[in-house]
C-alpha cells in the first residue's frame, strides 16, 4: 500500500523530500510510530519521527546542512534533531529486569518496528525515493486501527515497561479505542507492577496523560485496569467531569496541576507530600497542588483550587473572583510602611488579596487601613 499521496498532502514531510533523499546517501529511512498512526487517520498535521536504518547522526548533518535548519546531536543516543524534525537510528531493545531501562543496539526497520508499544505505533512510511509512501506493518497496525483497539507486540510489554499502562489509558481516551481482550488482562495482571520504573520516569508518562483534553476519561481507564490502585489514587469520575467544565471558564488556569491535585485529595497530608516527592514533582507545582488539594474555598487558595472544587461558589469565583486584585503593590507597601522584601511583606500581601477577594476592601483608603492592621 502506498501512501506517497497522504505524505505529499503534510507541507512538513512533502518539503523534506527533496532533502532526505539526497542526505540518506543509500540508508533507509522511514516516518514511524505516532506519526504513521495519525497520518493514517487523516489528521491535519503530524510530527515528523524518522528511523535511520544506519547512521542516523551522519544523515542529520547532511539534511541539516540541506535545509539550514538548526542540528541538535545526542551521540550517546544515536539521534539528533533538525529543525522539529527528530531522527534516530533504527534499534532493538532488551529488557532486563521488569520497570528498568532497556539496553539497545543497532537493528534492523523490522527490529525496530517490534520494540514499540501498541501495533498501532508499529508502523513505518518510507520516505525513500524507490518506494516512496509504501506502509511497512508486520504487527496488523493499519487492521487495529480500523477496528479501534489498542494491542500490544508481546505478552510481556506492560512488564518490560509499566509506563505503556499509562500510554494505553492516554491513547484509548485519545483516539475512541479500546484495549482488545489480550492486552486487557495483560494490563490487569501488571498493574502491581507500576511502580518499578520509579517516581520520575512515571511522572513523565502521568503528566502527558492529564494534560491531554480526554484526561478524565484516560484517568478511568487507568482506573479500571487496577493501575492507580497501587499509587493509593482513585479518579472520581464525576469530579474530573465537573473540574473540566468548569476549566472552560478560566483556560489560563493549569488544568494539569488541578487534576493531580484532585488525584492525590483522597490521601492523608502526609502521603500526598510524600507521592509527589516519589515521583519528584517541581517545588513550584508541588506547591500548588498541595495548596489546592486542602483547600475548602477557592478564596486564598490557588486559582487550581476552583477548580478542584467545583460547584456555584467556584463557578462564581472563577467568572469574577479570581480576576480581582487589591490596588496597593508590594511596591507601596514598601514605600508607604518600610517594609522589606521578605515573609513580612508576603503575608500582608496574601492577607490583603484574601480581603479584597473577600469584598471586604471596597477601595484603596480601605487598603491602607487593613494593611495597617496587620502590621504592629
Amino acid at each position: 500500500m502506498s501512501l506517497a499521496a497522504d505524505l505529499d498532502r503534510h507541507p512538513e514531510v512533502a518539503r523534506l523530500r527533496g532533502p532526505l533523499s539526497r542526505a540518506a546517501q543509500g540508508s533507509a529511512v522511514h516516518l514511524v510510530g505516532g506519526a504513521v498512526r495519525d497520518l493514517l487517520l487523516g489528521a491535519d498535521h503530524v510530527d515528523v519521527d524518522l528511523v535511520v536504518v544506519g547512521d542516523a547522526v551522519a544523515v542529520a548533518r547532511r539534511l541539516a546542512r540541506e535545509t539550514g535548519e538548526r542540528l541538535v546531536v545526542h551521540t550517546a543516543f544515536g539521534t539528533a534533531v533538525v529543525g522539529t524534525v527528530d531522527l534516530a537510528g533504527a534499534r532493538a531493545e532488551r529488557y532486563d529486569r521488569p520497570g528498568a531501562l532497556p539496553a539497545v543496539r543497532p537493528a534492523s526497520l523490522t527490529e525496530d518496528l517490534a520494540r514499540r508499544d501498541f501495533t498501532v505505533n508499529a508502523m513505518a512510511v518510507s520516505l525513500g525515493e524507490a518506494d516512496y509512501g509504501a506502509l511497512v506493518d508486520p504487527h496488523g497496525g493499519r487492521a487495529d486501527l480500523d477496528a479501534g483497539l489498542i494491542r500490544t507486540l508481546h505478552d510481556a510489554s506492560f512488564l518490560d515497561d509499566p509506563t505503556r499502562l499509562v500510554r494505553a489509558a492516554r491513547y484509548a481516551a485519545r483516539l475512541g479505542f479500546v484495549l482488545d481482550a489480550g492486552t486487557a488482562a495483560q494490563a490487569r495482571a501488571a498493574a502491581g507492577t507500576v511502580r518499578a520504573v520509579g517516581g520520575p520516569r512515571l511522572r513523565e508518562a502521568l503528566l502527558l496523560l492529564l494534560a491531554e483534553p480526554t484526561a478524565a476519561l484516560a484517568l478511568g481507564v487507568l482506573d479500571d485496569l487496577g493501575a492507580l490502585a497501587p499509587l493509593g489514587l482513585v479518579a472520581d469520575r464525576g469530579a474530573l467531569d465537573g473540574l473540566d467544565a468548569l476549566a472552560a471558564l478560566a483556560p489560563d488556569v493549569d488544568v494539569v496541576r488541578a487534576r493531580l491535585a484532585l488525584l492525590v485529595r483522597p490521601l492523608p497530608v502526609a502521603e500526598r507530600r510524600a507521592l509527589l516527592d516519589w515521583l519528584r514533582v517541581r517545588r513550584v507545582d508541588a506547591r500548588v497542588v498541595l495548596a489546592a488539594a486542602a483547600a475548602t474555598d477557592p478564596v486564598g487558595a490557588p486559582d487550581e483550587a476552583a477548580l478542584l472544587l467545583g460547584g456555584a461558589a467556584s463557578e462564581d469565583w472563577l467568572r469574577r473572583g479570581r480576576h480581582v486584585r487589591p490596588e496597593l503593590t508590594g511596591d507601596d507597601l514598601q514605600r508607604e510602611f518600610g517594609l522589606a522584601p521578605g515573609p513580612e511583606l508576603g503575608r500582608v500581601l496574601r492577607a490583603l488579596l484574601d480581603a479584597k477577594r473577600a469584598g471586604e476592601l471596597p477601595d484603596r483608603a480601605a487598603e491602607v487601613r487593613f494593611a495597617r492592621s496587620l502590621l504592629p
